[in-house]
């Protein structure tokens, strides 16, 4: 992947039953208030942004935030 820069980006919200748009610019999100998902544009394609989901996982089992183990 080459490196790309995201100068404008635009942020949408809506419900999870909504269509997405494609006419948007790479680093746009996507915010389902419904679900509480977040979707970021990327390669032509909105991927689901899990960031937060994982560190509430490892929260949960209570290990280190930065993946080390203690």
């Amino acid at each position: 992947m080459a490196a790309e820069l995201v100068a404008t980006i635009q942020r949408w919200i809506g419900l999870s039953t909504d269509t997405k748009p494609t006419a948007t610019r790479s680093g746009s999100t996507f915010h389902e208030l419904d679900s509480g998902k977040k979707f970021i544009w990327f390669n032509d394609a909105w991927v689901q942004d899990v960031s937060m989901v994982y560190a509430v996982y490892q929260g949960a089992l209570g290990m280190p935030e930065t993946g080390e183990s203690s």
